[in-house]
């Protein structure tokens, strides 16, 4: 059997960490969400995987299936391509198959929606892989995403954590690793912090972070951890003093922790959501007439608008006193521009209410007209031959309103003719 190389290399200028160190010793990775930490830590476990060593990924939010795709690794979820469901039932073969028949776990739990269901298959799993190693005392590094939620700097002291610290304060005598990882080391228990090894700080912006940072590495590396690009980090470890400023190789497996982006759509999904957002404007313009009708104060009168509302075409009919106006339909290829269109329908418009007016007036007149004649009857079948004419029609006014109509009407033939191209 060969033996193994004493390093791995996680980056492509060749920076490399030593394969014992991390198996059985305390590590973390550390940075804000779309830091490149998740890839880190899937670069380190490829190459122990691609060496046929043991490890388990505790995974919280679904990230690590994608090692089963490249490695020979059982996987526990609640995918259809999982090996085995996660429960209470199983973590003992679990453990076996991993410290016994050397077979490298992704234990997923982000399809487990209960937080005490989690917490308590958790707490057993740990506990039983810790005892188990007493006897197989075999390398095994366990990865432990999200590790806050679990080793909280607040508010938690419950038996996974303290099972989690007991095996980074133990783990190594049994052959036991522990990397945390998390987005808020401020988040982090200290305890936990303070044991280890090795840490990849990558980028970081909060300030309760940043203070972490400052408080182990110093002001200048605080200072350096915000303008981190995606994919590295600033290395700390026991075995190299110096602080190393590193950038991790992109992960050859499937990136299932990857944000979903507008690529999941497909251009034929666009386009059917394009056309299921309304009709084309051809369709839309054959579709929908709008038809407004106004009558007069006294009823006499009406004014008729119809208008389609996806083309220029439209008619204004008037009638008045059994006289009717009629404006044909106009076209806008060849008239005047489109500020002439909106002049010409305000003028159109005065128009119409001037001959609204005139109306009105001359349909006052006419009933006048009526009464007096209705009035002379009477006095006529009363015996008396006196003639009415107070309140009769006035010949001048009634040239005077018949004047005003002739020009409200060559006023809207004017208009029409404008229109139609013929001025």
């Amino acid at each position: 059997m060969e033996s193994l190389p004493k390093t791995i290399q996680v980056s492509d200028d060749g920076y490399s960490l030593p394969i014992a160190d991390l198996m059985t010793g305390r590590g973390a990775a550390f940075g804000k969400s779309g830091s490149g930490k998740s890839n880190s830590v899937s670069v380190v476990a490829e190459e122990l995987l691609s060496l046929g060593l043991p490890i388990v990924v505790v995974d919280i939010e679904g990230e690590y299936w994608g090692l089963t795709e490249r490695f020979d690794v059982t996987y526990a979820g609640t995918r259809a391509e999982a090996d085995v469901a996660p429960s209470m039932d199983v973590v003992d073969d679990l453990v076996e198959s991993v410290l016994v028949d050397n077979e490298p776990l992704v234990l997923d739990v982000s399809g487990i929606t209960d937080a005490d269901e989690i917490d308590a298959l958790l707490t057993a799993f740990v506990t039983r892989l810790f005892e188990r190693e007493l006897q197989a005392q075999k390398p095994c590094l366990l990865f432990v995403e999200e590790i806050h939620e679990f080793l909280p700097q607040s508010g938690g002291s419950g038996n996974l954590s303290e099972m989690l610290i007991t095996v980074a304060k133990r783990g190594r005598k049994r052959g036991l690793g522990l990397c945390g990882i998390s987005q808020r080391p401020a988040a982090v228990d200290k305890e936990f912090i303070t044991q280890c090894e090795w840490i990849a700080w990558h980028r970081l912006t909060w300030e309760n972070d940043t203070k972490v940072v400052e408080k182990i590495l110093g002001r200048d590396a605080a200072d350096r951890i915000t303008t981190l690009d995606t994919g590295e980090a600033l290395l700390m470890s026991d075995w190299d003093e110096s602080l190393q400023r590193v950038t991790f190789r992109k992960k050859r497996t499937f990136d299932a922790g990857a944000t979903p982006d507008l690529s999941a759509f497909s251009d034929d999904d666009l386009q059917s959501s394009e056309r299921a957002a309304g009709e084309t404007p051809s369709t839309a313009a054959a579709s929908t007439t709008t038809t407004t009708t106004t009558e007069t104060g006294d009823g006499t009168g009406r004014s008729t608008e119809t208008r389609s509302s996806g083309g220029s075409t439209g008619s204004a009919t008037s009638s008045a006193s059994g006289s009717d106006a009629s404006a044909s339909s106009r076209s806008a290829p060849s008239g005047p521009p489109g500020d002439a269109y909106e002049f010409l329908d305000e003028a159109a418009s005065f128009l119409l209410y001037l001959g609204g007016a005139i109306r009105r007036s001359l349909g006052g007149g006419v009933r006048r007209a009526r009464s007096a004649v209705s009035e002379r009857q009477d006095v006529a079948h009363g015996g008396r031959r006196e003639s009415r004419t107070e309140g009769g029609p006035d010949d001048t006014g009634d040239y005077r309103y018949g004047t005003l109509l002739l020009v409200t009407l060559l006023g809207l033939l004017l208009c029409l003719a404008y229109v139609l191209g013929g001025f």
